[in-house]
């Protein structure tokens, strides 16, 4: 298993776009901030399959795809295999880039949550993880704001 992870400073500011590319440079997610929004889009080669998408939840009544800060970003690699019951390969590569942003509410910093991309040689992946607030109130996830833009109809 090789895992490598470098913090990266001034993670997402209004004018930088991030890139997420697959372990063979095929597929990336590009990452923006617009007027402290967080935003991505997934590009296969040069074609793009989603466009410009905002991301984000709304936790105990705060919109938490506005007005957010990255208070930490971590980039790592995993490239790493294990044994299936059954299928068609006993031997299944799990095979990644990742970024893993900490976002928080600019207006109440004891609200936040992590937010998970990874960027697959045959796709992506993205996902929220509640962290245990700086606090002991409850978490109410009343809303996921996400809307994924796909350019085209993609199913088969």
């Amino acid at each position: 298993s090789f895992a490598l992870a470098l913090i990266l400073l001034n993670a997402c500011s209004t004018s930088e776009t991030k890139q997420l590319y697959s372990p063979d440079k095929k597929l990336r997610i590009e990452l923006s901030q617009p007027e402290s929004q967080l935003h991505f889009s997934v590009i296969f080669h040069a074609d793009t399959l989603m466009a410009d998408s905002p991301i984000g939840l709304v936790m105990n009544n705060i919109n938490l795809s506005e007005n957010i800060k990255v208070t930490d970003w971590i980039e790592s690699s995993t490239d790493e295999s294990w044994q299936a019951i059954n299928g068609k390969n006993k031997e299944v590569r799990n095979h990644y880039n990742e970024y893993r942003l900490t976002l928080t509410s600019q207006e109440n910093e004891n609200i936040g949550y992590q937010l998970i991309f990874r960027c697959y040689n045959d796709g992506f992946a993205y996902r929220y993880n509640i962290q245990n607030q700086k606090t002991n109130t409850p978490i109410s996830i009343s809303q996921e704001i996400t809307k994924l833009n796909l350019i085209n109809d993609f199913t088969w």
